[in-house]
């Protein structure tokens, strides 16, 4: 027996609670007539592979080289006081500059991660 058979509003008329049915699963839309043995809408072709998500790759590649050279660089007592007085000497300007290099940066690592996502739409038409 179907949970939903018995559900009628003021009208008279069957209602279905959509938050309901979406959370047991039920798809109103779609008779069960229509889907295959797969589950597929025998109107659909072949279901598409997943996509390759590649904004998170180039992200994930590029926080995991950052975390490297940031540790590699804190690791050895040498390097961390040469880091440290490096950045003791920065002036005012010099510090502009890497803020902009830094932004400058991010904005590459987004256009990498465009550019792969426009040749994957591209390969798949």
């Amino acid at each position: 027996m179907n949970v939903y058979e018995n559900a009628v509003d003021e009208t008279g008329e069957e209602a279905v609670d959509a938050a309901a049915a979406a959370e047991e699963g039920v798809d109103e839309g779609v008779d069960e007539a229509e889907v295959g043995a797969a589950g597929v809408d025998a109107g659909e072709a072949e279901p598409t592979p997943p996509r390759t998500r590649w904004a998170a790759v180039v992200w994930g590649l590029f926080l995991g080289a950052l975390a490297f050279a940031g540790i590699w660089m804190l690791h050895d007592r040498d390097r961390r006081d040469g880091i440290v007085d490096g950045v003791m000497a920065l002036t005012p300007g010099t510090l502009i500059a890497v803020g902009l290099l830094a932004v400058g940066v991010l904005i590459l690592v987004a256009g990498i991660g465009g550019l792969a996502r426009r040749v994957q739409r591209r390969l798949r038409r």
